[in-house]
């Protein structure tokens, strides 16, 4: 009995070692990722069309250069405003992601294949240039 004790003993430490050793190497290639990497505010890209769907009032104390304002309650019915194009690259942004995000399916419900959904105006206004 103790031999079979023993050799579970071994057989446990071994298993324990080789996943400590495992952890070691996926830590060494980890790559910490801060809050501020995470945003889903894209890279400065040329898009043909950028869109701000905020409230008029929120579009008025500020809005990124050349914006297309159509605020998320009233895209569906506006969508006349937008090019014929569904290849048209879109950019929606709002004031935290979240009207963007529902404008998006909305687009993209429509037919727009190329929509990016920009995050938050505050994120954005210093990569692209605002009014």
């Amino acid at each position: 009995m103790n031999t079979l004790r023993h050799l579970r003993l071994i057989a446990t430490t071994c298993a324990f070692v080789c996943m400590l050793g495992a952890c070691q190497k996926n830590a060494e290639n980890h790559t910490e990722v801060t809050p501020t990497q995470t945003s889903t505010a894209p890279q400065k890209v040329d898009y043909q069309v950028v869109l701000d769907v905020r409230t008029d009032q929120e579009f008025n104390s500020g809005h990124l250069d050349d914006a297309l304002h159509i605020p998320v309650q009233v895209l569906e019915t506006r969508l006349s405003e937008l090019p014929e194009d569904k290849n048209t690259t879109i950019m929606v942004y709002c004031r935290s992601g979240s009207r963007s995000a529902a404008a998006k399916q909305i687009l993209e419900k429509a037919g727009y294949t190329a929509v990016t959904n920009g995050g938050g105006y505050s994120a954005l206004k210093d990569t692209y240039k605002s009014k």
